[in-house]
């Protein structure tokens, strides 16, 4: 390589390293910009989600006119049924189930409930629901009902223990 060739590739060499020098802190300060503007957008993301499943988690009230507690548990499983009939987009629900871990003389009880929406039976002949899942709380005493939807997204690896919403203290959360 002569020596005009040599010069051009040494002054195009130099060219080169202060391009790089000169763009490197304004690439750099991009990359930056573009990573807070990325977590703004995550954080807004988040808050957006956690009130939508607070509204949808909210308690709702209401009276058993029925006393005991059979007749306090068909009155909650009647407005369960109403509520989810009520919030748009859901898939016909045929009934609903409720179980309950309290001692049946209890004061309060918890229910977990479920909207069922389908039945399940398996091959060797296990049974199980799909729906909508709610948490109660019923006041024997004074026949006062409260009920949460429990919202979330389903799907297998959905739970994520950072995005959950704790149950209302009201719905026996």
């Amino acid at each position: 390589m002569g020596r005009p060739a040599r010069a051009v590739v040494v002054v195009a060499g130099v060219v080169v390293v202060t391009a790089v020098a000169v763009a490197a802190p304004r690439l750099a300060r991009i990359n930056d910009d573009n990573k807070a503007a990325e977590r703004r957008e995550t954080a807004a993301n988040r808050a957006a989600l956690l009130r939508r499943v607070r509204s949808e988690q909210r308690p709702h009230r209401a009276s058993a006119e029925a006393s005991g507690p059979t007749g306090q548990l068909a009155a909650l499983k009647a407005r369960i049924l109403s509520d989810v009939r009520a919030r748009p987009g859901t898939n016909p629900v045929r009934r609903v189930e409720c179980r309950s871990p309290d001692q049946a003389n209890a004061r309060a009880r918890r229910y977990a409930c479920t909207a069922v929406t389908s039945d399940i039976v398996s091959a060797n002949g296990g049974r199980g629901v799909v729906g909508y899942p709610y948490r109660a709380l019923v006041r024997t005493g004074g026949g006062r009902l409260t009920w949460c939807k429990v919202a979330g997204s389903a799907g297998e690896g959905s739970f994520n223990p950072r995005n959950r919403t704790p149950i209302p203290r009201a719905c026996g959360g």
